[in-house]
C-alpha cells in the first residue's frame, strides 16, 4: 500500500483489487465445488434494508465526526437515523423466523462473550494501526512507503505465534491464552507512549513485531472458542455476526482514537511550531493510551468471561478445563 501511494498513485489502492479479484474469480470457477444447502431459507429483505442503511449511516457518522465535528448536522442526522435503523433491525431479526443475522445465536454464552472480547481487541488493534501511520507521516514527515515498512512487522509477529499457539490450545484452553495475549499486547502498546520527535524507527518496528506476537497468541484461540458450540447449520449465520461485529468495532475504535487525536492536532498536515508539535505529540500519546485501555479491557473480560468448559468441544481432554 505504501509503495502504491508513494510511487504509483493513491487510486491504485483500489485498482490493484481488479487483477487480484479476477484471479480469485478464475480460481473459484476452476477449483471450487458447487454446494447447495437443502434449506437455504428465504431472503430477509427487511433485515437486508435495515442493516445496510443502518450500518452505512452509523459508520459514516463515526468516520466523518472526527473531521466535521460530532455536532455537525450531517453527522448528527446520519448517526441518529443509523442508530434508530439498527434498533429496528434488531427487533425485526429477533421476530423473523429466518433472519439474515440470527441474533438469537448470541444467547450462546461462549459465542456472545468471545464476540464482545474480540470487539474490544479489534477496536484497539485497528485503532492504533490508524493512529501510528499518522504519527509517522504527519508528525515525522515520512512517506507512506516508509511508514508501511515500519508497521508491517506486526503481521510477521501475528503469523509467527499463530503457527505455534495451535499446538498448545488443546492443552491450555482459550481463557489463559486469550487473557495472556491481549494482556501482553496492552503492555506492548504502552511502549508507544515513549514515541518522540526523533524516536528510532527500529523502536517502532520492534514494538509492532512484539504487538503482533502478543495478538497472535489470542487471535486463534478466541476464534476457535467462539464457534465451539455453534451447530453446522448455523455456522454461516454465526460467521456473519462475527464478521459484522468485527467491522463495527473497527469503525468504533478508529473513530474513538481519531477523535481523541483530533482534539490536539489536525488529522491532515504536518504540525508546525514547537508548541503546536508538542501538543500534537501529547495527543498521539493520549490516543495510544486509549488503545491500551481497550486492549486491557479485552484481557480483563477474557479472564472473567471466557470459560474453558464452554469450549470443551475444541479441547482434547477434560484435564484442560478450568473449573
Amino acid at each position: 500500500g505504501g509503495l502504491l501511494v508513494t510511487d504509483v498513485g493513491w487510486r491504485w489502492i483500489f485498482w490493484v483489487n481488479f487483477p487480484i479479484g479476477l484471479f480469485a474469480f478464475i480460481f473459484a470457477v476452476k477449483f471450487l465445488r458447487e454446494h447447495r444447502e437443502p434449506t437455504a431459507g428465504r431472503f430477509d429483505l427487511p433485515g437486508f434494508i435495515l442493516s445496510g442503511a443502518g450500518l452505512s449511516m452509523a459508520v459514516f457518522a463515526l468516520s466523518d465526526g472526527t473531521q466535521a465535528g460530532w455536532t455537525a448536522p450531517n453527522v448528527l442526522i446520519t448517526g441518529i437515523l443509523g442508530s434508530l435503523l439498527l434498533i429496528a433491525f434488531v427487533r425485526v431479526e429477533l421476530r423473523t423466523e429466518e433472519p439474515m443475522l440470527d441474533l438469537r445465536l448470541l444467547k450462546e454464552r461462549m459465542f456472545r462473550n468471545a464476540n464482545i472480547v474480540m470487539s474490544f481487541a479489534m477496536a484497539s488493534f485497528l485503532g492504533l494501526l490508524f493512529v501510528l501511520p499518522l504519527y509517522l507521516q504527519n508528525y515525522r514527515g515520512y512517506s507512506a512507503l516508509r511508514s508501511g515498512l515500519s508497521t508491517f512487522p506486526q503481521a510477521i509477529g501475528v503469523i509467527t505465534t499463530g503457527q505455534i499457539v495451535g499446538r498448545f490450545y488443546r492443552r491450555i484452553g482459550p481463557r489463559r491464552l486469550v487473557t495472556t495475549g491481549f494482556g501482553l499486547a496492552a503492555l506492548v502498546i504502552l511502549g508507544f507512549t515513549r514515541l518522540g520527535a526523533d524516536t528510532s524507527l527500529w523502536w517502532v518496528r520492534g514494538l509492532m513485531f512484539s504487538r503482533g506476537l502478543a495478538m497472535g497468541i489470542a487471535f486463534m484461540p478466541i476464534q476457535a472458542a467462539c464457534y465451539a458450540n455453534i451447530k453446522a447449520p448455523d455456522m454461516g449465520r454465526a460467521s456473519s455476526i462475527y464478521s459484522t461485529m468485527r467491522q463495527v468495532s473497527i469503525s468504533v475504535g478508529v473513530a474513538v482514537l481519531s477523535s481523541i487525536l483530533a482534539l490536539y492536532t489536525p488529522l491532515v498536515g504536518n504540525p508546525v511550531g514547537a508548541a503546536v508539535r508538542a501538543r500534537a505529540l501529547h495527543g498521539y500519546h493520549v490516543a495510544i493510551l486509549a488503545s491500551v485501555i481497550l486492549c486491557a479491557t479485552a484481557a480483563v473480560m477474557a479472564f472473567f468471561f471466557i470459560r474453558d468448559e464452554d469450549a470443551l468441544a475444541t479441547l482434547s481432554r477434560p484435564a484442560a478445563v478450568e473449573h
